[in-house]
């Protein structure tokens, strides 16, 4: 399962507060094509799910992940980039 680090969640809401979206708005990561045949990762605030994303909560931050990235982040953490704070990462989740 795809987790959201403390920090990260922390900079997501500083962007929510930022570009005055209401609280009430989660965010949804979903995959984009990358006109190569591959897929980019992508997050935006949205109001509501899709039918068949999966929801799920992290440290108080509401989430809904696209069926087309949920097999492909499983295992994964969103996180702060240790040396750009500022920078969502990916990385591998620690056991």
């Amino acid at each position: 399962m795809l987790r959201v680090s403390t920090s990260a969640v922390a900079l997501l809401e500083e962007n929510r507060r930022t570009q005055g979206v209401p609280p009430e708005h989660a965010i949804r990561i979903f995959g984009e094509g990358d006109g190569e045949g591959g897929i980019k990762v992508r997050m935006a605030f949205v109001e509501d799910p899709i039918a068949t994303d999966h929801a799920l909560t992290e440290h108080g931050m509401q989430f809904y992940v696209a069926p087309e990235v949920s097999e492909p982040l499983d295992g994964l953490v969103i996180d702060t980039a240790q040396d750009a704070p500022e920078q969502l990462v990916l990385r591998p989740e620690e056991g």
